[in-house]
């Protein structure tokens, strides 16, 4: 019995890793990735440096929480950041829409 709970625990885990890393609503993504889609790394939102900005209604709960993950605290329908490049302001982050299709 143990051993299928293990299981299953492992299951949903997977499941909301996989989830973490797409998402259905973009304001709603809450993953990890830190990089744009060109590769540049992203800057942490509680930073003004290189470029100042004045974002802080973040899905996280607070800006401190958001780090340097991607964000769409705009909603304009793709995870983006500001990077750590001081000659690129912001670019959108290579991460997919969920298949919620079955």
């Amino acid at each position: 019995m143990l051993q299928q709970l293990d299981v299953v625990l492992s299951t949903i885990t997977a499941f909301e890793d996989a989830l973490d890393d797409c998402f259905i609503e973009s304001y709603e993504y809450t993953g990890t990735r830190n990089c744009t889609e060109h590769g540049i790394v992203c800057m942490n939102w509680s930073s003004k440096s290189p470029h100042d900005h004045i974002k802080n209604d973040f899905i996280d709960g607070s800006i401190e929480k958001a780090e340097n993950y991607c964000r769409d605290p705009d909603g304009t329908g793709q995870p983006w950041c500001y990077t750590v490049d001081p000659n690129i302001r912001y670019q959108n982050c290579t991460v997919p829409r969920c298949n919620t299709s079955n």
